[in-house]
């Protein structure tokens, strides 16, 4: 009588592991789960103008420009960027299509750079015919990967695809007080000055004067 040898049960699945390798693999199917990866918002971060500061506006410039770098740990996000200018006369509209809004449309992509978590925002510009004598402003600037799109709900000015997670939305907002000159004669106007540390509007490269600083 001949005797086979036999494995203990643990041995035979050991060895059809084994066999796997070699043909199609052994099976898993226990699943592991991942911690997590951290996410954080993009972070805007004016070159010029300092944040947090009014910019005092002279209205016989042309235009004001605003420059802007976004810090994104996520190099391989695309980005886009939205802004608009809002006062309070006449109440803001919004915007009949997208030809009527403050940033292009569809958005121009922002692409991140490998090794660096600095992109730089395209340059936004405001003509200084916009910005009337006398009146302030709020200039608001967000940027996101996840914006549903401007075409279809051109209204719909900070709503993402995730609009219960705000971990993919950078923003930044600018006081502008419109004046001519040295002239102020609006009471709004001045009580800003009053309370408010503000910086004298210049084109960005400009040299800053020692009175200025």
């Amino acid at each position: 009588m001949v005797q086979r040898a036999s494995l203990p049960r643990w041995g035979t699945l050991a060895l059809a592991c084994l066999m796997g390798i070699f043909t199609s693999g052994c099976l898993v199917t226990d699943q592991i789960d991942l911690p997590p990866r951290a996410q954080t918002p993009p972070i805007l971060s004016p070159t010029s103008p300092r944040s947090g500061r009014v910019i005092r506006f002279n209205t016989d410039l042309i235009e004001l420009k605003l420059n802007l770098l976004i810090r994104d740990e996520d190099t391989t996000e695309v980005l886009k960027a939205r802004w608009r200018l809002l006062t309070g006369n006449p109440p803001p509209r919004p915007p009949a299509s997208p030809s009527e809004l403050d940033y292009k449309c569809p958005e121009l992509p922002i692409l991140g750079t490998p090794g660096t978590i600095e992109r730089e925002l395209p340059e936004i510009v405001i003509p200084g015919k916009r910005l009337m004598r006398g009146q302030c402003y709020l200039i608001d600037v967000i940027v996101s990967s996840s914006f549903k799109s401007c075409e279809r709900n051109p209204e719909l000015f900070d709503i993402t695809t995730n609009e219960d997670n705000e971990e993919d939305v950078g923003r930044a907002s600018y006081v502008v007080l419109a004046v001519s000159g040295e002239a102020i004669d609006n009471d709004i106007s001045q009580s800003l000055l009053d309370t408010c540390p503000y910086d004298t509007y210049q084109a960005p490269g400009a040299m800053t004067s020692p009175l200025e600083k």
